[in-house]
């Protein structure tokens, strides 16, 4: 194997799978961090594999406390060329009432080609970003979304201000909701909830990824707009959805819909046409 050479296009792209080697349905890995370890290492390999592994590297940020943006406002500003390579940012708080300052005026005019945030509140309930916050956030030109829930206690006002981020990003391809338990939204809720959606809201979700608890309890009708073609359902436990109970996804006559159910580990596509009598 001493002479043994694989080409410089097949070693990035094992450098990118690093980072992102899972199908559509497990976008989002919610359970374990980023961790760069072994980018880094690729990177240390020779001075060929340096470029493609800087750009994987930086493709995804994450922040995890106040001091870390700045840290990151520094690093751009004294190499402006790494703001280029960010794709991602990822929010998510060491605990609780932790804010985190990523809308900041240094990062909305240099990341010009973020695409994709996720929020995680895994480890915090309470929604500690200002009213408008929201608006803020729609400057990126964001195409991805991804939120994770708390996991107990839910937050009524955690899920009115992220819907309403939802609602404010115009250019939204894809939203991968996980969601850990009810938030415990009354009627009126639900209400004030389609009250939020305005044209042209959600008209150009395509991909939509729900995972956690039912959700058909708290979601007003036709929730995510009526484009989406490539839908997956991820459910841990609770009943399975019965006829009728889709009212939340809409389904805008005949289209080439995907449906995934998942339980225990066990992933199915179907096409969704099967499931049309449920919308």
């Amino acid at each position: 194997m001493q002479n043994c050479c694989l080409p410089i296009e097949l070693c990035e792209l094992i450098m990118d799978l690093v980072v992102e080697p899972f199908p559509r349905w497990k976008r989002f890995h919610w359970s374990t961090d980023c961790r760069p370890g072994n980018v880094v290492h690729c990177a240390r390999v020779c001075s060929a594999w340096l470029p493609r592994a800087r750009c994987v590297l930086y493709s995804s940020v994450l922040f995890k406390n106040p001091s870390q943006v700045q840290h990151f406002i520094n690093s751009i500003t004294e190499s402006p060329l790494l703001a280029d390579m960010v794709r991602e940012l990822v929010i998510k708080p060491e605990d609780d009432n932790t804010y985190i300052p990523f809308v900041h005026e240094r990062l909305l005019g240099r990341l010009r080609y973020l695409r994709t945030l996720v929020y995680d509140f895994a480890r915090g309930r309470a929604w500690v970003y200002p009213p408008h916050h929201h608006l803020l956030i729609a400057r990126f030109p964001l195409t991805e979304l991804a939120i994770r829930y708390p996991c107990r206690d839910a937050n009524p006002a955690m899920w009115f201000e992220t819907f309403r981020l939802i609602c404010s990003l115009h250019h939204l391809h894809t939203l991968h909701l996980y969601i850990g338990t009810s938030p415990g939204l009354s009627d009126a809720d639900i209400v004030r909830l389609d009250t939020i959606r305005r044209l042209p809201a959600c008209a150009k979700i395509e991909t939509l990824v729900i995972e956690g608890a039912n959700f058909y309890e708290f979601l007003p009708k036709g929730a995510f707009g009526t484009s989406v073609r490539q839908l997956t359902l991820r459910f841990y436990s609770g009943p399975i959805l019965t006829s009728g109970e889709y009212h939340s996804l809409s389904c805008p006559g005949e289209h080439s819909w995907r449906f995934g159910y998942e339980a225990h580990g066990y992933h199915k596509s179907l096409p969704f046409h099967r499931f049309k009598s449920y919308t």
